[in-house]
């Protein structure tokens, strides 16, 4: 049966009561709503914001920094100033200490677990959902609102690196808040003094990170009034307390900390990485201007695909001129998109200040297909087609996603259930088929369904994965074990070449196991007949070749992974090689 005729089949009766059942669900009307409505979409929307990131407080420590920034709290719990950070007994400098004050009080309070790490991180991840909602709300109505808090809570890059123990997803609800204080003020939904509460939470941003926390959602607020040539704020008394209040609290902030922290942050890290010479010869050019134009498609998924539609149907109503809304959101992607991509720096955590706009985007493109009043011939064709694309990466996501994490993170085929990849399969197929149907709502609420479907992949396929088999977490457990066996595990590899998780988890006892070559195996264990190594599966061939004078037999006792580092434990048998001298052993599998 061909496609197109699907829609003929379906009674019209069965494809009335699903649309009075979205219809229930689904807000389509303006902000003048009941209490009951609203809560009920506040708490969908908190809801899938538990779902999405939650589950990242019971993972173990999975990379990006994560392992540094616990030790780092570590070493801070254990030592005698507030202010003089370190990291594995050196100095640290490199980011401001509030972050890791707030890390620590959860420390306190829950004990040095994953779940104390990350759930400042969770809190403002739930945080910005919110605030995207009002934003959105503020900004068009209740269905944009609600449909950019779903988008946030389900968009990839939020689900990866939202909810992990860094200083992006504070720093983000900081600039985000800041935008959002300062629109509601402006548009008088707000009382005047919500402008000083717009440069405190900058300030709590760059407090938190950087001073891009200040200029990005300045330097949007500031075009968006000229954009407006509305200039009401800057006469508001409130705008120039919150202003001073801001230069004083950042002036006490920075005054407390040690002289060396305060010079290396800005003249090395801030000024010297931007500015200098050597600087510019190492960063630019390593990834090029348009490479966050490239990442954004991915890192977006699912719902990057309405970004350029929503700025497209924002920029056809003239928003420079008639619709304040819209100018912003425009003048917000743009600015952003901008800057970031002008940065010597560039990594895909980084782009998490344009979630929200990209929500926003998102959200609006809904309203209009649920509206109808502004599809075209050719806005309808482009929305099927999305809906056929949408189908077509759900059905590659069952089909090699298996593949394709194996190779990536070690992950094996076996960990993705079958029963997890024929949901992706058929959640393609009914996309491709919702693409021929005529229901509108129909197809916008199949969306919103994916993305939860796509969280539910995230949260309850992948990162259960990594955790079991690519995580440094249950690797230093097992070496843990070999530990209290009677054969000496030592580690041959470079101290620097282990991840920051594995230091993390292994503690001073590690680093008392790691050596850089065999030829410094300390005396106590020189002795041994029998002495166990991991080694890294990359280095094994040139490792077993620089040991094969002493070394008769090779068992190969384990197989682990850490991230994308494949190890293996070997058990080295030391004596009676006089027979096999000279050549090199062959590992022998368990």
């Amino acid at each position: 049966m061909a496609l197109g005729s699907i829609a003929k089949v379906v009674p019209q009766a069965a494809m009335n009561r699903v649309s009075s059942t979205i219809s229930a669900i689904v807000p389509r009307e303006s902000l003048q709503t009941s209490f009951a409505n609203r809560s009920l979409r506040l708490i969908v929307l908190m809801i899938v914001g538990v779902l999405a990131f939650a589950p990242n407080l019971l993972w173990g420590l999975l990379g990006f920094d994560e392992g540094m920034y616990a030790q780092i709290v570590r070493e801070l719990n254990a030592g005698q100033s507030l202010t003089a950070l370190s990291y594995e007994g050196e100095p640290y400098f490199n980011k401001p200490p509030l972050f890791f004050w707030v890390v620590s009080a959860f420390v306190h309070l829950f004990g040095e677990s994953e779940l104390a790490f990350r759930l400042p991180s969770v809190l403002a991840c739930l945080a910005l959902v919110l605030v995207t909602y009002r934003l959105g709300c503020q900004l068009f109505d209740a269905t944009v609102g609600w449909w950019a808090g779903l988008a946030l809570s389900t968009t990839y890059m939020m689900l990866w690196y939202g909810p992990r123990i860094s200083f992006d997803a504070g720093t983000t609800l900081a600039m985000t808040f800041a935008v959002y204080a300062w629109v509601a003020a402006q548009q008088r939904a707000a009382p005047s003094w919500w402008y000083g509460l717009s440069f405190m939470s900058m300030t709590v941003g760059v407090m938190l990170k950087a001073v891009h926390a200040l200029v990005l959602p300045l330097a949007v607020i500031v075009a968006w009034m000229w954009q407006q040539q509305d200039w009401r704020p800057l006469k508001a008394r409130a705008t120039w307390l919150g202003l001073g209040i801001s230069v004083l609290v950042l002036s006490s902030y920075y005054a407390v900390w040690d002289p060396a922290y305060l010079q290396h942050y800005f003249f090395t890290e801030q000024i010297h990485r931007v500015f200098s010479l050597e600087s510019l010869a190492r960063y630019w050019g390593s990834r090029p201007l348009w490479w966050y134009a490239e990442m954004i498609w991915f890192d977006g998924f699912p719902w990057s695909l309405l970004l350029m539609p929503g700025l497209a149907l924002m920029w056809k109503r003239h928003p420079f001129r008639d619709h304040p809304g819209e100018g912003l959101v425009v003048l917000w992607f743009g600015i952003v998109f901008g800057l970031l991509s002008l940065a010597q720096v560039k990594r895909e955590p980084y782009l998490l200040p344009l979630t929200p706009v990209l929500a926003l985007a998102a959200g609006y493109s809904i309203r209009a297909v649920m509206d109808g009043k502004e599809m075209s011939v050719v806005l309808r064709a482009g929305w099927r087609m999305m809906l056929a694309t949408y189908g077509v990466i759900f059905l590659l996501l069952g089909a090699v996603s298996p593949y394709l994490f194996e190779r990536m993170l070690n992950i094996p085929r076996d960990a993705f259930p079958d029963l997890a990849m024929m949901a992706l399969v058929l959640v393609g197929l009914w996309m491709i088929v919702t693409a021929f149907l005529e229901e509108r709502a129909l197809g916008v609420t199949s969306l919103g369904l994916a993305a939860i479907g796509f969280l539910i992949f995230i949260n309850g396929v992948v990162l259960p994965g990594i955790e079991r088999h690519a995580s440094a977490k249950p690797v230093m457990a097992r070496l843990q074990a070999l530990w209290q066996e009677p054969v000496p595990l030592i580690i041959v590899a470079p101290w620097g070449s282990l991840t920051e998780e594995m230091r993390y988890y292994g503690g001073q006892r590690l680093r008392q196991h790691v050596i850089s070559d065999m030829d410094d195996l300390p005396e106590q264990w020189q002795n041994y007949p029998r002495i166990r190594v991991l080694v890294e599966a990359d280095r094994l061939a040139s490792f077993l070749e620089r040991t094969s004078a002493s070394v008769c037999r090779v068992d190969v006792l384990d197989r682990l992974a850490v991230n994308r580092t494949q190890w293996q434990v070997l058990e080295l048998s030391i004596e009676h090689c006089a027979s096999s001298a000279g050549a090199p052993p062959v590992p022998i599998a368990p």
